[in-house]
């Protein structure tokens, strides 16, 4: 219970980055799913087998991402830099995979 209050905590301050380190990747993902779905954030996940997809609820006015543009992980990390809208965002085990890190 403490670790979902200090996470909650960092996403309501609207931290950009978090960096969680698990060997249960799916009860970090429920976890994670409850504490955006509390704060009606839209819910993202990125694996390298299947690109980006959304979990969770999703928002009226927020728009998916374009199918097909979403697996290449330096297109993901472009296109989540340019989001406007506050977003959680689940990228598993990226850092292999991104050529520039800027």
């Amino acid at each position: 219970m403490r670790d979902q209050r200090d996470v909650g905590i960092l996403m309501d301050g609207h931290h950009p980055i978090m960096v969680l380190e698990t060997s249960d990747e799916r009860l970090a993902m429920i976890f994670l799913s409850r504490l955006a779905s509390k704060r009606e954030l839209p819910l993202y996940q990125w694996t390298q087998t299947h690109g980006i997809r959304q979990l969770g609820i999703q928002l009226p006015d927020e728009p998916f991402f374009p199918f097909g543009q979403t697996r290449a992980p330096d297109a993901v990390r472009l296109h989540i830099k340019s989001k406007p809208n506050t977003s959680c965002f689940v990228i598993c085990d990226i850092h292999p995979f991104l050529s520039d890190t800027s």
